[in-house]
């Protein structure tokens, strides 16, 4: 009977103070959020084979000539993960989640 007697004043604050910290967002906005999310997963995918090269180039303009190696090796790990996080954000695109529609990466 204790348990009750403190979850029902519990319950009752929780059903009515959540309300209150909702934001209310526009419409548009939210969808304008969706469309710039789906955008940029879109981007991601289509350009993640660019990864390639802009690794190497970083890894031998910092690192000489061992980046020759590393370059390539560093590149293709990017290239996956760039097409990855693409994916995914294009698949859902919907989901308001990480943060508020904010990237990924």
């Amino acid at each position: 009977m204790r348990f009750v007697a403190a979850a029902v004043p519990l319950f009752l604050l929780l059903c009515f103070t959540t309300p209150v910290f909702a934001v209310e967002q526009k419409p548009e906005i939210i969808v304008d959020r969706m469309v710039v999310k789906l955008v940029r997963g879109i981007t991601n995918v289509a350009t993640c084979v660019l990864e390639l090269p802009k690794q190497t180039y970083r890894s031998i303009r910092d690192r000489g000539a061992t980046g020759i190696i590393i370059g390539p090796a560093k590149g293709t790990v990017m290239v996956f993960y760039r097409a990855f996080i693409g994916t995914a954000e294009t698949v859902f695109f919907l989901v308001p989640a990480p943060g508020y529609y904010d990237p990924m990466i």
